[in-house]
């Protein structure tokens, strides 16, 4: 048995014909014939019921040809795995983030990675830190975004940028009149945060915790976004990495004083991946880009689209 008795009876199947199956299958009809007749000595089974009117496959035939179907799609993707090996640059890649990174940097970031890298076809999705992990290890996605530090066996993570974090007020609140905040000056404050398992949560607490903040118990933010707008209605204060400022959203940004709080956003790959080429590529695309947008961070995405290595700032 071999593939191309496979692509035979699939041909024979789909087209139910003998002669039509072999024009294209590229052969005389005699000869698919004989590969097939032998195929079905050789399983001692009969796939075709023939007559001068049609070929139609036995109940056995049926599920002989599903199977070789997936035969076939098998050796297809085999032959696909090894062309990516050969060239990791083409094909589909498939690049996760962090959803507090992701709804702000891939915007900016799409434009240059189609310039950097033309022929793959990127695939991009967002989730929370777990679930990206779970993806990479299942090969679900080939690399993801994530803010580190992250312990998982088999990955290797690349730090790419740091991205400090600032709390957000409203411009009538009494620290909107400061040029920085102490976390002491945090205490007491109604701080809103994200839901559980965003890693942006977990920081925030860590940086308000000490001040005592109050983080509203009965509210759990589902994005950085819905955050946003509570705080534009005066409600309370957030932790807003420098990533999501929004300079024209009537907020008021405010720095903490120093060592400034931030989070360092890596790049995350199997250790195993042939695609580390490529990861190197987006690095590079995903430095500059962060860069130009903590530069110039009242950009419109699909307006002011912004380059990455590939294409340096100009002025």
């Amino acid at each position: 048995m071999n593939l191309r008795e496979l692509e035979y009876i699939v041909a024979v199947a789909d087209l139910e014909s003998f002669s039509r199956a072999a024009d294209v299958c590229c052969v005389t009809q005699p000869t698919l014939s004989g590969q097939v007749k032998k195929l079905e000595d050789y399983l001692q089974v009969q796939i075709f019921e023939r007559s001068n009117r049609q070929v139609a496959a036995t109940d056995v035939g049926r599920e002989i040809v599903a199977v070789a179907r997936q035969v076939l799609a098998g050796a297809r993707r085999i032959e696909e795995i090894a062309d990516l090996a050969r060239d990791p640059f083409t094909g589909i890649f498939a690049l996760g983030a962090i959803q507090t990174v992701a709804s702000y940097l891939f915007p900016a970031l799409a434009p240059s990675l189609g310039r950097a890298l033309p022929d793959l076809q990127m695939v991009l999705s967002e989730d929370k830190t777990e679930a990206l992990l779970d993806q990479l290890d299942s090969g679900a996605l080939d690399a993801a975004l994530i803010s580190l530090p992250v312990s998982r066996a088999g990955l290797v993570v690349v730090p790419l940028f740091a991205d400090p974090f600032l709390l957000a007020v409203h411009p009538d609140h009494p620290l909107a009149c400061r040029d920085r905040v102490s976390t002491a000056q945090v205490e007491g404050e109604r701080v809103f945060l994200l839901e559980e398992g965003h890693c942006l949560r977990d920081q925030s607490l860590d940086l308000c915790g000490t001040a005592a903040a109050t983080d509203d118990a009965n509210y759990r933010g589902t994005s950085l976004e819905t955050l946003r707008e509570l705080v534009r209605d005066n409600q309370g204060v957030t932790v807003m990495p420098l990533l999501a400022r929004k300079p024209t959203d009537g907020l008021v940004y405010l720095p903490f004083e120093g060592p400034a709080p931030l989070r360092t956003i890596g790049l995350a790959r199997r250790r195993a991946s042939h695609r580390e080429p490529v990861c190197d590529r987006i690095a590079g695309c995903l430095s500059g880009t962060a860069d130009w947008m903590a530069r110039n961070p009242g950009f419109r995405a699909g307006a002011d689209a912004a380059p990455g290595l590939s294409r340096p700032p100009s002025g």
